[in-house]
């Protein structure tokens, strides 16, 4: 007897929860069906809204350097069907308009405005923004109704280069000569205020190791914001040699003696220890060095020393050492 309640309480439970499910699927069906036509209908309505848009500039005036910041984005309120705004309000990105200068009226400000020379009214640029939306849709109002820019004037000055390179030798190798640069000046463009500033252009920082040969290397200059420059690369030539360590004695001249007075130095003669390198080898002369003693400074002498001087010696050597560095003396009337 209790299986038969129970089984029909089951029979009854399923028939209810059918039409319950039924009702519900039905339901659902026609509300999808309200909501699309509704949509529809939304869709196809004229509406008013503001889209933000990115800009970019092109064509400044010539002769001219813009300064300080423009608007990235303008505010254009525009005129369109549902469906056309739909498609951009989510699309995930905008193409940014291009707002040419070329063909634009400057007004020029007036003392009031601190942070612009000139301005440019957006209205005047409808038509040029109208072109590069959709057919669909009418643009009523931009923002900013200004954009103001400051320009200062393009002056030009030539100015020399200097190489800006970071260079590790080999063993026993070494920078020998003057480093070329070609070409070795350039012109550069740009703001009055900043070119004052620059008096040489460098090259970018460029990193050389274990170097036991000439360097030839096409550079890139460094680049500064609102200058340009008549080149982009310059062409460096930075001569490398084998060096070796040698030594020469030269003897040690005495300067502003008295003619009544006779000197005698301990030692006569210097030793200079310096490198060259193994092309110039040959060229090392002692009468390329020049070394002296100066009485005249015998009074601020100590322990009866005087100082040595090396006063000449050729530019083709580097790392020089002498010794001694003072010479003891003995003075006769």
């Amino acid at each position: 007897m209790k299986y038969k309640l129970l089984k029909r309480f089951l029979i009854i439970r399923n028939f209810i929860r059918q039409k319950i499910d039924r009702k519900v699927i039905i339901f659902l069906f026609f509300l999808c069906i309200s909501t699309f036509f509704w949509l529809l209908n939304a869709l196809s309505k004229e509406y008013i809204t503001n889209i933000h848009y990115p800009v970019r500039y092109s064509n400044f005036p010539k002769n001219k350097v813009l300064v300080g910041d423009l608007p990235v984005k303008l505010d254009i309120r525009v005129k369109a069907f549902g469906f056309t705004l739909l498609k951009y309000k989510i699309k995930p990105s905008l193409a940014p308009i291009n707002l040419d200068l070329r063909s634009t009226t400057f007004y020029q400000s007036s003392n009031l405005h601190k942070t612009a020379n000139y301005y440019i009214l957006t209205r005047y640029e409808r038509d040029k923004i109208d072109k590069q939306l959709s057919s669909e849709i009418q643009v009523i109002e931009i923002s900013p109704d200004t954009i103001h820019f400051q320009f200062v004037n393009v002056i030009q000055k030539k100015i020399p280069v200097k190489a800006n390179l970071n260079v590790a030798y080999e063993k026993q190798f070494m920078q020998n000569g003057k480093i070329i640069i070609e070409p070795d000046s350039i012109i550069i463009k740009g703001p009055q205020t900043i070119l004052d500033t620059i008096n040489y252009f460098k090259t970018k920082n460029e990193k050389f190791v274990n170097v036991s040969d000439t360097i030839t290397e096409n550079v890139e200059l460094l680049t500064i914001k609102n200058v340009k420059t008549s080149k982009s690369k310059v062409k460096i030539i930075w001569p490398v040699e084998k060096f070796t360590e040698t030594t020469i004695f030269i003897p040690i001249e005495i300067s502003n003696l008295p003619d009544t007075l006779n000197m005698t130095i301990f030692p006569k003669k210097l030793k200079v220890s310096f490198l060259v390198a193994l092309s110039n080898y040959e060229k090392v002369k002692e009468f390329m060095f020049k070394a002296f003693v100066d009485y005249s400074k015998i009074n601020e002498s100590l322990n009866d020393k005087l100082k040595i001087e090396l006063i000449k010696y050729p530019d083709f050597i580097s790392s020089i050492k002498q010794y001694p560095l003072n010479v003891e003396y003995i003075i006769e009337k």
